[in-house]
């Protein structure tokens, strides 16, 4: 029996099988229809921004309120859905946003995101102190190359420009620094400083110029203490000793491109030749052999030696990257830019009421003379009768002013037009005037002065008197009955 159990007991495993689950394709499964109209963003800066707060904070900012809907997918991970696509685009569009003052990575929603989705931003860049003989859009591109790929350049030679910059829209790497200058070797043998300044970018590192940390836990900053040790300049030094080259000698490019031109460009960040075309070079290499196999390299070092003079067919054809789109709005992607020029008479409608400089001029100044209004020749000059009568009635049905105010006693008019009210019973003027020499009620002549009477000083038994404020009672002693 105890045998039985022991073998038994060995037989056991507390390791289970895991056996992957395999998640039904049913549409009921699948919510990529809601995510069509969503966007994916992550946090760069976990320590200064809440997954939570950010949530809760971003539809108030972008002033949709109900009509979006946050959702937290991780940790420095969220999604907003939409329920309309045009307040999709309209947050989209609007470039850089940011919580509590740091860059937020957003992109449109994809089913299968490719490898570096959310590794870049669209940030629009200024470009200052460009030399003027080098003012042309070719220019402009390949200075913004130097901080990120050039996707727009808002250029137009045509128009004056008030500002001392140019714009260029580019995708920005946000893994790298903010680049503020850049020294640009001229064709004449001079050099020149380029400045940068990054539009709705708020904080950084102050030490690295990075979107992800602040100064205080910057770690290229704690490296850089670190080397000033001699224990960290060797270990150094042994690093980039050991740095392995990129062509190496097994490799069919070997020999045939140099070490500076292929690799991480360190103007750019950027790879100067696609590892497409690498492969697409080593495939043509491979498949030659003897005299076909010389002629091929040939070619290849002759194709290289053709694009290395041209950025723009560097772009193009070896590293794979888009043509940026040359636009002539300078004020492309500031949002709202209004303009307030005097709009021309010919413009202004006649037919709207309170639109007639004419009469509403005319009509000011004749409330200021006094005159009456029923006599049009006095403010009104041009124009037929039929077009004074309805600028008239626009004006009277729009103003707050009665005819009373302008010096007219009589009829008063209503909102929907001119109607004649009940007639006053009241006497002229020239008889309630009182007639000269009379003296009012409650009035007496003094000494050739009139001045009004005072009240008596005795007040008849009964009547009611007002004390005034805080004026004592007089002390009349006891009642007579007790």
């Amino acid at each position: 029996m105890s045998s039985a159990l022991d073998k038994a007991l060995l037989a056991m495993s507390l390791e289970e099988e895991d056996t992957p689950f395999d998640l039904p394709d049913l549409p009921q499964y699948s919510s990529c229809q809601n995510n069509s109209i969503s966007l994916i963003g992550r946090i760069l800066n976990p320590d200064c921004q809440k997954i939570s707060n950010l949530i809760r904070e971003m539809p108030r900012k972008w002033q949709k309120y109900d009509r979006v809907r946050g959702i937290a997918l991780s940790p420095e991970r969220f999604q907003f859905i939409f329920k309309h696509e045009h307040d999709l685009v309209d947050v989209y569009e609007k470039g850089v946003h940011s919580f509590n003052d740091w860059t937020l990575a957003i992109e449109r929603w994809e089913e299968r995101p490719p490898p570096d989705y959310l590794n870049f931003v669209n940030i629009w860049v200024r470009l200052r102190n460009i030399p003027v003989n080098h003012y042309t859009a070719k220019s402009i591109e390949a200075l913004g190359d130097l901080v990120g790929q050039v996707v727009i350049v808002a250029f137009d030679p045509s128009r004056p420009r008030l500002n001392d910059y140019e714009r260029v829209l580019v995708r920005f790497d946000v893994s790298k620094p903010l680049r503020k200058t850049k020294v640009v070797n001229l064709p004449s043998g001079e050099q020149t400083t380029i400045l940068y300044e990054y539009e709705r970018i708020h904080k950084r590192c102050f030490h690295c110029q990075r979107l992800t940390h602040e100064q205080t836990v910057c770690p290229f900053k704690l490296r850089q203490l670190e080397k000033s040790s001699e224990q960290s300049n060797i270990l150094n030094r042994g690093l980039k000793n050991s740095q392995d080259k990129v062509l190496k000698e097994s490799d069919p490019l070997f020999g045939v491109l140099e070490e500076n031109q292929v690799g991480i460009n360190p103007a750019t960040g950027r790879q100067r030749i696609a590892k497409e075309v690498l492969d697409g070079m080593r495939q043509y290499l491979l498949t030659a052999s003897g005299p076909e196999k010389i002629i091929r390299e040939f070619r290849v070092k002759a194709s290289l030696a053709d694009l290395g003079s041209d950025p723009v067919a560097q772009k193009s054809f070896l590293s794979l990257e888009n043509v940026p789109v040359i636009t002539s709005e300078v004020e492309k992607g500031k949002g709202h830019v209004f303009e307030y020029q005097n709009k021309s008479s010919s413009e202004i409608p006649n037919h709207t009421p309170g639109y007639h400089t004419k009469l509403l001029a005319s009509a000011i100044q004749a409330g200021r003379n006094k005159i009456d209004i029923s006599t049009p020749q006095y403010f009104y000059s041009e124009g037929s009768a039929n077009d004074f009568y309805e600028d008239s009635r626009s004006f009277m049905e729009f103003s707050s002013v009665n005819s009373a105010e302008i010096g007219e006693a009589g009829t008063s008019r209503s909102v929907t037009g001119f109607k004649p009210g009940r007639a006053r019973r009241r006497p002229p003027k020239s008889k309630r005037k009182p007639t000269e020499g009379a003296l009012k009620i409650n009035e007496v002549s003094y000494k050739n002065m009139v001045v009004k009477r005072k009240a008596e000083d005795e007040v008849k038994q009964g009547s009611k008197i007002k004390r005034k404020l805080n004026e004592a009672v007089p002390m009349e002693g006891l009642p007579k009955d007790l």
